[in-house]
């Protein structure tokens, strides 16, 4: 993490997964800004000389639209005379699609509307959360399909509510699955949110364990059902339409 005088790795959960990201692009260091008052205080000149120089840079990315002030006097067509020739200044254009900006808060907004496929295609990889593995009413075993209730750190963003075909990253490996985000309706009003997911070929006791859970496409919203073989015979339903859709989009 970094702070006004100080830097460090951030050991921040949404930080971590960006981090891991940068292991696959072999990044040596990943330093995140501490936004504290002081820092917000800074003159464009002053981030330049304090952090860019500071951390010895060489070549600077960012995107078209990036800040690092106010927007009149803190934008990427300034960064080179900021920088006054201490290094390079590389500016990503605009990325769009179907006519639209592609950009964090379009990614929010489809993930919030459970559409994981659109936030795939803008993100260029299937989303992705972590978890631990956590007790819960054990009610998927009597159902004939045992589930990992995963605990979602606060600060990752879940799909809305529903029904997904997911990748579940455990003991090692990856495995098939699917799972339901929701509040379990079937079985009774005002119930809190939670993350149960059903693994396909697996048979293991993993309390505890942290996993990462690919979100890679929805397949329908949460229905309340008459009783439990309905909801049963819907789950057999899922699964099969899970499997096809895993092996029609193999990684």
């Amino acid at each position: 993490m970094v702070v006004p005088t100080r830097l460090r790795s951030s050991t921040c959960p949404r930080w971590r997964a960006k981090r891991s990201w940068r292991t696959n692009w072999a990044s040596t260091f990943f330093y995140v800004a501490h936004f504290t008052p002081s820092f917000a205080r800074l003159a464009p000149q002053e981030f330049v000389d304090q952090y860019l120089v500071g951390l010895k840079a060489v070549v600077v990315v960012a995107g078209f639209d990036y800040t690092y002030g106010p927007h009149d006097v803190a934008n990427m067509a300034l960064l080179p005379q900021y920088a006054a020739g201490r290094f390079e200044v590389v500016t990503v254009p605009e990325q769009t699609l179907a006519g639209a900006k592609i950009s964090s808060t379009r990614i929010r907004t489809a993930l919030t509307a459970g559409d994981v496929d659109l936030a795939a295609t803008l993100l260029g990889y299937d989303y992705q959360t972590s978890g631990t593995v956590v007790h819960g009413e054990a009610r998927g075993r009597e159902l004939g399909f045992p589930t990992l209730n995963i605990e979602t750190p606060v600060h990752e963003w879940l799909p809305g509510v529903g029904v997904y075909v997911n990748r579940v990253y455990v003991q090692g490996r990856w495995y098939d699955g699917m799972a339901s985000v929701g509040y379990n309706v079937t079985f009774g009003a005002g119930r809190a949110l939670t993350v149960e997911i059903n693994l396909f070929d697996f048979d293991a006791q993993v309390y505890g364990e942290t996993v990462k859970v690919a979100w890679c496409h929805r397949l329908r919203g949460e229905v309340k059902f008459v009783d439990a073989d309905g909801l049963i015979k819907q789950l057999q339903q899922d699964e099969v339409h899970s499997r096809a859709f895993l092996a029609d989009h193999p990684w």
